[in-house]
Parts: structure tokens; C-alpha cells; sequence
């Protein structure tokens, strides 16, 4: 099982204000990634994950921004690994 991944880290995604306070759009991100954590290590999960294959395409499938989609990938045959991903664009 894969945690969310980046192939890099977006710049200008800001995880602070300019007071230093997580931004919004982190906060958001966290209370997902701490519910989708939760429900994986129950064992719970989630089957409705838009698939895409990036950002663009996470954004045409309605994942908002800080939304959580999986990125199907290739694994070793016959197998299909998915990865999860957040929306940062």
C-alpha cells in the first residue's frame, strides 16, 4: 500500500500563511489524508477514487483541489498498482 506521492514537490503549494498558520487548502488536505489513513488502517478501503493520471486529469474527473485520486500505474505482471494522489493544481 502507497501514501500519497509527487514525482516532485510543487513549490507553490503553500502550506503556511504569511502569519505562519497552515493555509486552508493544507489544512483541508490533512483532514483527508488523516480520514483516508484511518479508514485504510481499518481496513476500510475507499472504492470511489476518481483514476487519473495527473493533476489535469484528476481536476476534469471533479477531484477538487487537496482531493484525494489514484493513479493507476504499472506493477509487475499480471498486477496493476495504484498509487494515491493529491490534487495540488
Amino acid at each position: 500500500m502507497t501514501l500519497p506521492t509527487k514525482n516532485k514537490f510543487d513549490p507553490s503549494f503553500a502550506i503556511v500563511d504569511p502569519n505562519g498558520r497552515p493555509t486552508q487548502l493544507f489544512r483541508d488536505y490533512m483532514t483527508k489524508f488523516d480520514a483516508l489513513v484511518s479508514a485504510m488502517a481499518a481496513g476500510n478501503l475507499p472504492t470511489n477514487l476518481v483514476a487519473a493520471v495527473d493533476d489535469a486529469a484528476a481536476a476534469a474527473g471533479g477531484v477538487p483541489l487537496g482531493g484525494i485520486y489514484r493513479s493507476p500505474t504499472t506493477g509487475i505482471a499480471p498486477h496493476t498498482v495504484s498509487t494515491l494522489q493529491v490534487r495540488v493544481s
